[in-house]
């Protein structure tokens, strides 16, 4: 980040495990942070923000809600975004999931929960890489299955509805870096 910008601050869309990590490492970088989460978020992940110090806005029923709240947020206070899963950079920090896990154990398969596909595509990417033979398979809730619905289709698609219950993989379409 530029000076500028770290004085802007960021702002990040999630439902816990993204909020954590953000925040975290803005705690370490002395840059503010705002998370915004869904109002169904369980308090102990909204706790555990906070604890690190980020400011928690807690707007809508769902990650889309949420997002859509980031985005203003963005747009409208200069913050900087943090995307969860759409974005290359963090596609690539995701991939060191698979480098912890092959550097103690090389299995015969790794599973992924996907919510927007970022966690997997990094994980993927680095696998294909390192260890060709390890087979990187993807694990979704039945009604948040955006992912699969994509794969089916040939294209990101955009599920109409998504259960809630696995909150932090409920996203009603994957993003488009992690689909490709």
């Amino acid at each position: 980040f530029a000076p500028e910008e770290r004085e802007r601050g960021v702002v990040a869309a999630s439902a816990g495990n993204h909020a954590q990590g953000v925040a975290y490492a803005a705690r370490g970088l002395g840059i503010a942070a705002t998370i915004v989460m869904p109002v169904t978020t369980p308090s102990i992940k909204v706790d555990a923000v906070r604890a690190l110090g980020a400011r928690v806005v807690l707007e809508g029923d769902t990650f889309a809600d949420a997002s859509a709240v980031a985005a203003r947020l963005s747009r409208d206070a200069g913050l900087i975004p943090i995307p969860p899963y759409d974005d290359p950079d963090v596609i690539a920090g995701d991939g060191t999931v698979a480098a912890e896990i092959l550097a103690q154990i090389v299995p015969d398969a790794i599973f992924v929960p996907v919510g927007g596909g970022g966690l997997l595509a990094g994980i993927a990417g680095y696998a294909a890489a390192v260890a060709p033979s390890v087979r990187v398979i993807g694990v979704e809730p039945a009604d948040a299955a955006s992912m699969g619905a994509s794969l089916r289709a040939g294209e990101p698609v955009t599920l109409q509805e998504v259960g809630l219950f696995a909150d932090g993989v409920a996203v009603a379409r994957p993003g488009d870096h992690p689909f490709a």
